[in-house]
């Protein structure tokens, strides 16, 4: 196995494992045509699957699985016989069905138990694909692969990220028990919230046109500067006015 895929291998293993409480040894969910699969290309599945996960791995198939194998007669004896001695996972099924829909129900809407799952059927690994933290292996060509994870995952992933991140409820209450301040500020911030009401907004003033502002005419300014003139008197000086005041009396 070459290095870039071993690096990659252990990435999604410590993953699993933090975000998701995966611990090991890992349990992983066999299907029938896995087991077929692996026995027509002679490869060790607890070897494999000790690479991928980077540790140790426990190989569970359930009773459907194994009644699964046993309807299809001589075909799947060998797959028979190496399901027999994998650890059996009890389920639910008095009547048995499919080993996929078997695996589906084990799994749940959350996978409580923590299981990855080896399954050859594609559109069985496309609805548990839609399951967040479920790992999910096949056999491409000759050779097991963990697939990528899917996009369910990956935003349970950012979910679980940002809740840590985030101020729990109760880490709140331990802060307003030790500063009563700031439970008072918290209480004031959301009164203010409360009280703040819409108001109208003004005009758009880029919207709004300017006022235009009239031009008196010329005419009508040299006519008012005429009247002007007209009513100023002339001025007489004192000589003149002495002159006048001879003449009337003489």
């Amino acid at each position: 196995m070459g290095v870039k895929r071993t690096k990659q291998h252990k990435r999604f293993a410590n993953t699993y494992i933090q975000t998701f409480g995966f611990r090991y040894p890992f349990q992983v969910l066999l299907c029938g045509d896995t087991i077929q699969a692996a026995l027509k290309h002679r490869s060790d599945l607890r070897d494999d699957l000790y690479s991928i996960f980077q540790g140790t791995v426990n190989l569970l198939t359930t009773g459907c699985v194994v009644r699964e194998l046993v309807s299809q007669g001589d075909e799947a004896e060998g797959a028979l016989i190496s399901a027999k001695r994998f650890e059996r996972r009890r389920c639910p099924h008095k009547t048995a069905v499919s080993g996929v829909a078997c695996i589906r129900e084990i799994i749940g809407e959350s996978n409580p138990h923590h299981y990855a799952v080896a399954m050859e059927n594609r559109k069985g690994r496309d609805k548990l694909r839609l399951i967040p933290g479920v790992p999910l292996l096949h056999f491409n060509r000759s050779m097991l692969v963990i697939e990528p994870m899917g996009q369910s995952t990956l935003d349970k992933i950012k979910e679980i990220e940002l809740n840590k991140t985030a101020v729990s409820t109760k880490e709140i209450q331990a802060l307003e028990a030790l500063v009563p301040e700031v439970k008072e500020e918290r209480e004031r911030a959301q009164i203010q919230v409360h009280k703040k009401r819409k108001r109208a907004k003004g005009p758009n003033p880029l919207s709004c046109k300017k006022k235009k502002t009239k031009q008196a005419p010329e005419n009508s300014t040299a006519a008012s500067q005429d009247a002007s003139q007209k009513k100023k008197r002339p001025r007489k000086s004192k000589a003149q006015r002495r002159a006048q005041v001879e003449t009337a009396s003489s």
